[in-house]
């Protein structure tokens, strides 16, 4: 998929969340934040100047807060929000996960 305006596209999107903790680990400041449907992402985060809009920005787990997701959680990096990546771990809930594809 490949998108004319990625800027503009990047811009627009945004996660909403609530910073609920913050943490260091190995000389890295760790948040945990809370999203509204009870999602929690543990990861680096860094804030945009210009807009001061907060992203998740470097190595982190987002853990899934419903249990009616097939997806229970995600760990890798993200770059402004966004996922990406060659190491990315994500964990499923089998007795959910759309039957046929496994």
């Amino acid at each position: 998929m490949q998108f004319k305006n990625f800027e503009k596209f990047i811009k627009n999107y945004l996660d909403v969340g609530q910073v609920v903790g913050e943490s260091i680990v190995d000389g890295k400041l760790m948040n945990e934040i809370l999203y509204f449907d009870g999602t929690l992402f543990v990861g680096e985060m860094d804030v945009d100047e210009e807009s001061n809009l907060a992203f998740r920005d470097g190595p982190g787990v987002l853990k899934r807060g419903t249990s009616l997701s097939y997806l229970t959680s995600i760990k890798g990096s993200w770059s402004r929000g966004m996922l990406h990546g060659k190491n990315v771990e994500f964990n499923f809930n089998l007795k959910l996960f759309p039957k046929g594809y496994y």
